[in-house]
């Protein structure tokens, strides 16, 4: 299902779906009910040639190729409806929560850490994730 849904976000002739995936499971770890799934994901790396030496798998062809990496990043409690998206090339995280607001709220030149902690520190939402 969820290559399904990836697919449907990926594809340029479905003009009406776009963004991120946001995963959602019945069974955490916690037992506590339902909970959003955290994910990283990125695009525009270059193709890995074969060779003996170490060499990275992630190598990014840069902001000027269109290459980007995210995280989103999920509440920690249960029952929390928010969402927070980090785009390392641009700095900028953007909070999703309608309780506070319908659009996204931004925090722009931040590291992944500093807008961890303003999300918890303006809103009182402690989110975590994948950290690229």
């Amino acid at each position: 299902m969820g290559a399904a849904f990836g697919a449907v976000i990926a594809d340029p002739a479905i003009t009406s779906v776009d963004d991120f995936a946001i995963n959602v499971t019945s069974w955490p770890a916690e037992k506590d009910g339902f909970r959003y799934l955290a994910l990283a994901g990125g695009y525009g790396f270059k193709a890995v040639s074969l060779s003996t030496e170490a060499t990275s798998l992630l190598q990014t062809i840069g902001v000027e190729g269109g290459s980007y990496n995210y995280s989103v990043l999920v509440p920690t409690s249960a029952g929390v409806g928010a969402i927070a998206v980090y785009i390392r090339e641009a700095s900028l995280g953007a909070l999703f929560f309608p309780a506070n607001s319908w659009r996204a709220i931004l925090f722009k030149d931040s590291t992944i850490d500093a807008f961890i902690s303003a999300v918890r520190e303006q809103f009182g939402v402690a989110v975590d994730g994948v950290r690229i």
